[in-house]
């Protein structure tokens, strides 16, 4: 950077130039640093939307297991299938809350 001296010394010309490219490089700093910004913002957002989507999909395919099973394995079947699948499903909603939380 050029101290402010060195700008004084600087023929007025050469010194409103040196001022101009200045202002435009600080104007180019603040943009990046905007684009910085909105770009964290949707990666945020993206991370978020996954992971909901990731959840939907697990719920899915749990009510699918539980519509579709054979009667043998439905959900409603057996109390120990049940608590298997609840402490599954629970397990992965807290994952998934831990996710959306970052």
């Amino acid at each position: 950077m050029i101290s402010e001296q060195q700008l004084e010394a600087l023929d007025p010309q050469v010194r409103q130039a040196m001022l101009s490219l200045m202002s435009e490089v600080a104007a180019r700093d603040e943009q990046l640093r905007a684009k910085d910004a909105l770009i964290e913002r949707r990666e945020r957002d993206v991370a978020f939307k996954q992971a909901l989507i990731d959840k939907l999909t697990h719920e899915v395919a749990v009510l699918k297991r539980m519509k579709f099973a054979a009667t043998s394995e439905k959900f409603a079947g057996s109390a120990e299938q049940k608590s298997l699948l609840e402490d599954t499903l629970d397990e992965d909603l807290a994952e998934l809350g831990r996710e959306i939380k970052r």
